[in-house]
């Protein structure tokens, strides 16, 4: 471009205009497309972190379901309860 201003080459320094203007574009829709790339990568991410996080507390509440299970089920069978459902059922 300024070549073409400094020799007086009009049809030069249009290039180097269209050339500025069209890499300026270019820069913008770049720009845009790494934002739009770069969300869709932190959305992806995000999911993933959510997945791993309710299948770990779904794992968690399992666990402590047959916990709660087991600790219900080893009182109600203890011996000293075992005798007293006996003794009402005769």
């Amino acid at each position: 471009m300024f070549t073409g201003i400094f020799t007086g080459d009009f049809s030069k320094m249009w290039q180097g205009v269209k050339q500025i203007f069209f890499g300026a574009v270019e820069f913008v829709w770049n720009y845009m497309n790494l934002m739009f790339v770069g969300r869709i990568i932190t959305g992806i991410k995000m999911l993933g972190t959510r997945v791993v996080a309710s299948v770990f507390s779904m794992g968690r509440n399992i666990k402590m379901y047959f916990k709660d299970m087991w600790y219900t089920g080893s009182i109600f069978f203890r011996p000293e309860r075992r005798s007293v459902l006996i003794r009402s059922t005769r």
